[in-house]
């Protein structure tokens, strides 16, 4: 159908606008690239100050939240301008989790202090809370079927759940090694799956990080 050449690798999963017209691409080459679907056809680019390793979230109103390894999150508004960004101590590899479609943004970062762990306001990159684990976070947050609880697995060889609206620690799975695999949520089941370093997969239980099983 049609390609586009970059200077660099692409560094991240592409996303949609919320009608399936657009597509979103973040690439090492310090640019997030906004397409024509159909043809290809380069609408914009957003120059970023590192390269973009984390996949674009798109909220319900066309918002572009992104990470990046220069250490921010980009909030881009749908014509590929600027709408603010905000620092989050290190690099940002993990993808963004949306609540109500984009009203309240949850990411982590590499950073070892004083924070980590970030819910922000969508529309302004207000920090609503922030938190610190043991180590630097890789993986991505993923909420809960009802959004009221966030999880985080970092390179601390723990996996966090927050009560997404105040931060508050509701429980703290301790495994044998880190954690840089995002952590895959059976919603319908109230499971977690999730790989460690180590190689060993996981199952817990969403409601009181209770082991269920383990694969070696």
């Amino acid at each position: 159908m049609w390609k586009y050449g970059t200077a660099e690798d692409g560094g991240s999963m592409c996303a949609f606008s919320p009608d399936e017209t657009v597509l979103y691409c973040g690439t090492d080459d310090n640019f997030i690239r906004a397409f024509n679907r159909l043809d290809g056809t380069l609408l914009w680019k957003f120059k970023t100050e590192g390269a973009v390793t984390s996949s674009t979230r798109v909220g319900t109103d066309g918002t572009l939240f992104v990470g990046c390894v220069d250490g921010h999150i980009y909030c881009i508004k749908p014509d590929g301008t600027l709408k603010w960004k905000k620092h989050l101590g290190d690099q940002v590899w993990a993808t963004p989790a949306l609540q109500d479609g984009g009203r309240v943004v949850f990411i982590a970062s590499m950073a070892q202090e004083p924070h980590n762990v970030f819910a922000l306001q969508g529309e302004t990159g207000e920090v609503l809370w922030q938190r610190l684990t043991g180590g630097p976070v890789f993986a991505s947050p993923a909420l809960s079927a009802d959004e009221s609880t966030v999880y985080v697995c970092s390179f601390d060889a723990n996996c966090y759940a927050y009560e997404s609206a105040t931060g508050k620690i509701m429980w703290v799975f301790e495994a044998d090694a880190s954690f840089q695999s995002s952590p895959a949520l059976s919603k319908s089941r109230g499971l977690m799956f999730v790989t460690s370093t180590e190689g060993n997969m996981f199952c817990v239980r969403l409601s009181d990080g209770k082991i269920q099983w383990i694969h070696k």
